[in-house]
């Protein structure tokens, strides 16, 4: 499969998780928020501060934290039913900004990323076609775009953010390439890290944890996981003992989660832990473990949705060892984030009903 086809066949993916995702969705009838009880709204509930907010958004699609701050892609009466605004809640005072509002008539906004001093997102058409990534100086409040506003030769991916920092991923159709780029968001300018030879579903998103950006690639049939030191520019490699990997987590500055695929199954995978030290493997499970969630929290802990639970497990990695401590009981996670800690947990119920769980302790 060439290059260009497998881009094809990701935008196809990412497509169909968007109309699936779509479905699910009501157009919301308020656009402030407020405390009192309705199922067409959003609940938030603080646990640190024992609170329960309803914010008039039917959805929260994307969500990043940052102390007192948190920030969302919303629907608010979105012709698509998808986000088409970035809110900012305040824990302390309870109040709710619009920060942005979509160039779309028909929109997904997603990708939200935060920290003390950003606040970075993609702002996309309902399809995909167009995928625009956004950065906020949170002290300004002065947005730009990050590359070109709807340049059709370039698809971006999901940016992340380290201090004054923004590495994505993007693909070059004119040129049929995909590279790993970096922007010094001081001085507004862009730099390619790295020419990707591979660019699937599987690694199609990056991750950064102590000044370091994690990703992927497949060369001549073997795996390797790339790191690349923001502040020193050095590039390191490390051939993974497994033939086919993806979903890579950085938990540290030397340590590396990622799945291994094993069939043409997607569901036929295991979690691993690899060292850049020790350059040593260890498999979390000796069967297949369905693994359709991944998330670390930069205090060593791994969580793990799968096919067969609604629950999220939760490992803690000590010295290179592998250890289970049990399971979130909150049911009905649909996803969660563990950034700047602080985590938040969106629960789906069967009725659709949701709920934005808010913490800054271990989640039980």
């Amino acid at each position: 499969m060439t290059r260009k086809n497998t881009f094809i066949l990701i935008t196809i993916l990412v497509l169909i998780f968007i109309v699936f995702y779509g479905n699910h969705l009501l157009q919301t009838k308020k656009s402030s928020a407020t405390n009192s009880k309705s199922s067409e709204k959003t609940q938030i509930y603080d646990k640190d501060f024992d609170v329960n907010v309803n914010l008039p958004y039917k959805e929260i699609s994307s969500y990043a934290a940052y102390k007192d701050n948190v920030y969302m892609s919303a629907a608010d009466n979105s012709p698509s039913g998808m986000a088409n605004k970035i809110i900012q809640y305040n824990r302390k005072t309870n109040k709710v900004e619009t920060l942005f509002t979509t160039k779309f008539d028909s929109s997904s906004i997603q990708g939200l990323k935060a920290n003390d001093k950003w606040v970075t997102w993609v702002d996309s058409d309902d399809f995909g076609d167009q995928k625009n990534i956004y950065i906020m100086n949170t002290k300004t409040r002065e947005i730009e775009p990050i590359t070109k506003e709807n340049d059709k030769s370039i698809k971006n991916e999901f940016p992340v953010l380290a201090d004054n920092y923004l590495a994505w991923i993007y693909f070059d159709q004119n040129k049929n390439q995909s590279y790993v780029m970096i922007r010094d968001l001081k001085t507004h300018r862009n730099k390619t890290v790295f020419n990707l030879k591979t660019h699937t579903l599987d690694n199609a998103f990056l991750s950064i944890q102590d000044g370091k950006i994690l990703f992927t690639d497949i060369r001549e049939g073997k795996s390797y996981c790339y790191l690349y030191n923001i502040s020193t520019h050095k590039l390191e490699e490390f051939q993974s003992p497994h033939k086919k990997i993806g979903w890579g987590e950085l938990l540290n500055d030397h340590q590396i989660v990622y799945l291994a695929f094993f069939t043409e199954s997607f569901a036929d995978n295991k979690l691993v832990l690899f060292d850049t030290q020790t350059k040593k493997a260890n498999e979390f499970s000796s069967k297949y473990m369905e693994v359709n969630g991944l998330r670390v929290d930069g205090s060593n802990h791994v969580f793990v949705g799968t096919g067969v639970s609604n629950h999220f497990q939760k490992y803690q990695i000590d010295n290179g060892n592998i250890k289970k401590i049990g399971e979130i009981e909150d049911n009905d996670i649909f996803d969660m984030t563990a950034n700047n800690g602080v985590y938040l947990m969106k629960i789906e119920t069967k009725n659709k009903d949701e709920k934005l769980i808010i913490t800054s302790k271990l989640p039980e």
